[in-house]
């Protein structure tokens, strides 16, 4: 059996049948909504929750030209040295971001 998928674009309008179930579920009154199997959200909860858990940023191959010595300095740590290098680039980022922050205020 072949494996369909339909991906909706951003900005792509919406067809006759995807606006009659918005229609449809528009209708419902909020107490006729059955939430008797949804576990309560309390602090507790909240207090254990962590946010961005299953975020996994989309990666792109790219060609980067690095000093032999930084590149060898990374290879040098092991398996993973990419993902080093990113993480590095990506401190170095979000530093930046927050400085820039800081001096529009």
């Amino acid at each position: 059996m072949a494996i369909v998928r339909n991906e909706r674009k951003h900005g792509d309008p919406l067809t006759r049948r995807q606006k009659e179930k918005l229609k449809q579920v528009a209708r419902i009154k909020d107490e006729d909504i059955d939430f008797s199997d949804i576990p309560e959200s309390t602090n507790a909860w909240f207090a254990r929750a962590v946010r961005g858990k299953f975020y996994k940023p989309v990666k792109e191959i790219v060609s980067i030209r690095l000093d032999k010595d930084v590149l060898a300095f990374y290879r040098s740590q092991g398996a993973g040295y990419q993902t080093r290098i990113n993480d590095t680039l990506r401190s170095a980022m979000q530093a930046a971001r927050s400085a820039r922050r800081k001096t529009r205020r």
